[in-house]
């Protein structure tokens, strides 16, 4: 069956898409380009899609998912597994990475593409590519671009789930990933949380609040406990948070320059913290 008819008969149940199409018209095309077992053939597949892109163009930029889904499910399997199809058809429309098939999933330049796309289609990819570096990271920029400067914690740890254990024992990945967002390092080996560069980079992107939930979290769960009583660590994390120095350990309290780089960091004090100096 061709694409284009396959199209029309599958939007006659929707009033509102079959309106839209037939505005564009779409459907005289359809019957026009019907002729059989031609599908089979890559180039003409192709063909189908350019046209069906300058035609959408044409009218409104943008064409219904329905009638995509329609479109990209009567392409066969086989060309689904086809690198150069695939990618072709990926230019002309980003959700046809929805449907591609077989090992194309292990396909380094086409997995990045796919989760530049949509970060979620990184549980699609080989294993081997789930620990690699650079295709994870370009997972965490597709998931800071789609939601700005606040990342939803649901698809933090969405991400988190689909990373390869073995990049959490790497240094490089997580120095780049600390700098999108903290919890990155929370699952990262014990070595990797107690590295001060690290840690410091992880705690420029906390969120500020004003009564330490978060500081005295990451504190407390993430950082190492061997960068609680590192004098240069400590005088470098009480510029983020000068209530850190009822964390520390107790030798530094008594330091004259751990004790004036919280008190020249003080922006706010409660009636409570008062004991705290």
């Amino acid at each position: 069956m061709k694409i284009y008819s396959s199209i029309s008969t599958a939007l006659q149940s929707d009033y509102h898409i079959a309106t839209y199409v037939h505005r564009l018209k779409f459907i005289p095309q359809l019957k026009h380009n019907s002729k059989p077992n031609s599908r089979d053939n890559k180039e003409q597949v192709l063909n189908d899609l350019y046209r069906l892109k300058s035609t959408i163009l044409s009218f409104s930029g943008a064409a219904p998912s329905p009638v995509l889904r329609c479109v990209f499910s009567s392409v066969k399997t086989e060309l689904w597994e086809d690198e150069d199809f695939t990618m072709k058809a990926i230019d002309l429309f980003a959700e046809a990475v929805m449907f591609v098939k077989g090992k194309l999933w292990q396909n380094e330049s086409f997995v990045i593409k796919a989760v530049r796309y949509n970060f979620k289609l990184l549980k699609c990819a080989s294993p081997a590519l789930r620990a690699n570096s650079n295709v994870v990271l370009n997972s965490i920029r597709a998931l800071k671009i789609d939601s700005g400067e606040k990342l939803s914690y649901f698809n933090l740890e969405l991400i988190n789930y689909y990373i390869s254990h073995e990049l959490w024992k790497n240094r490089d990945f997580i120095l780049a990933a600390v700098k999108y967002h903290w919890t990155f390092l929370q699952n990262a080996s014990p070595t990797l949380r107690s590295d001060k560069q690290l840690v410091l980079l992880a705690m420029k992107t906390l969120p500020q609040d004003s009564n330490n939930k978060r500081m005295k979290h990451f504190f407390n769960s993430v950082v190492g406990k061997s960068l609680w009583g590192e004098h240069s660590f400590i005088l470098e994390a009480l510029k983020f948070d000068w209530r850190l120095l009822k964390n520390i350990d107790h030798k530094l309290c008594s330091n004259s320059q751990v004790v004036m780089a919280a008190i020249n960091n003080i922006r706010y004090i409660a009636d409570d913290e008062i004991n705290i100096l």
